[in-house]
Formats: C-alpha cells, sequence, structure tokens
C-alpha cells in the first residue's frame, strides 16, 4: 500500500509541476508553511502534512488522484 501511495504521490507532484496555477501554489505555500510553524515548535504537525499532500494532488488537476490520497 506504501509503495501505491508514493507512485501515486509521485504522479501528482510531477502533473502538479504542470499544471498548477497561481492559487494552487498559493494553497501549497500556506498549507506548507503551517506545517513548518508545527514542526518547528515541536507540535504534531500530520494534519498538516496530510492538507499539504492534498493540495498538491488538486494542483495536479487529477480529481482521480485527489479522491485516492
Amino acid at each position: 500500500m506504501v509503495e501505491t501511495r508514493v507512485l501515486l504521490e509521485m504522479f501528482a507532484w510531477r502533473q502538479a509541476a504542470f499544471r498548477s496555477n497561481e492559487k494552487n501554489i498559493k494553497d501549497m505555500e500556506e498549507v506548507f508553511n503551517q506545517y513548518r510553524m508545527r514542526v518547528e515548535s515541536d507540535l504534531s504537525g500530520v494534519n498538516e502534512d496530510f492538507n499539504f499532500h492534498l493540495k498538491i494532488a488538486e494542483a495536479s488537476q487529477n480529481m482521480v488522484i485527489k479522491t485516492l490520497m
């Protein structure tokens, strides 16, 4: 299952690199900054990490990938 997730994420970030728009990039930056602040404060960043990966899937413009994530 982990290998499948890795493959999905690799596909998602490749597609996001080509298909993302300014809003997608802003959303990814915002969620990543939230994650970084949590980790730097020694707090759990599990939800922020999940949200970051979800934003990458959204930026791929592939709703099947987003659903699977």
